[in-house]
Parts: structure tokens; sequence; C-alpha cells
């Protein structure tokens, strides 16, 4: 009898991830979107840094402000999870991006995903 495992081929527990999200906590899409990440990241064995603006908290200037500011840490996340809701926050993702820190991103529209008006590095959407 052949016995799988789930243990994981690659130690990933000091892995950091960082989300940046246009959400706000009281909306149930990014409620369940918040809960699924952690999940998935508990699931992963890997720490995950993701708090959805409060509500009326977001603005493009806060959350640019908040990507910028990962590279300011002594703590730099391993890869930056953003949306990309307008230009202000592209341009910020851009900078984060040029300064080495893998991004990836979601729910951020059609333009953003089609590299038209958004983010594209080396041929990747970020």
């Amino acid at each position: 009898m052949v016995q799988l495992s789930c243990e994981p081929c690659i130690d990933r527990t000091s892995y950091k991830l960082k989300a940046v999200l246009h959400g706000s906590s009281d909306d149930p899409f990014w409620q369940k979107l918040n809960a699924s990440a952690h999940q998935s990241a508990l699931d992963m064995r890997v720490n995950l840094e993701l708090e959805l603006y409060e509500p009326g908290g977001y603005n493009e200037d806060r959350m640019a402000r908040d990507i910028k500011s990962t590279l300011n840490s002594d703590n730099i996340p391993d890869a930056l999870i953003v949306t990309i809701p307008s230009v202000v926050v592209a341009d910020a993702v851009k900078y984060v991006s040029e300064h080495g820190v893998p991004v990836f991103g979601l729910n951020s529209g059609y333009d953003a995903a089609s590299g038209r008006g958004g983010v594209v590095d080396g041929g990747n959407v970020l």
C-alpha cells in the first residue's frame, strides 16, 4: 500500500507574503477573499500579512503609500499581492517591482489584466 504525505518538500515557514488590496472590511466579497487568503496561507505554511481597509478608509494615495512602505521595512516581503484600481496605485506597484519585490495582481480589471493601461514587467502582468 502506498502512503501519501502532505508534508511539504520545501520549508515555506520563513516565506512572507504581503497583500495590499483596495477592499473594505465591511464588503462581503472582500471578507470572503480575506478568509480564503488566510486559510490558503495556513495550508501552504507561509506567513501572510493582509488587512483590509476599514469602511471608508481606502483611497488611492493611501494605498500607494502602503505599497511603497513595504520597501521601508526591515522585513521586506518575499512577494507582494495587490489589486491595481488606479494609475496612482499602478505607479507604486511598478516602483516596488523595480526594487526587486515580486508582485502578483488580482481583481484588477480588464485593462490591468490585458496589459493595456496596466503594469507590465518583463512580459508579466503585475
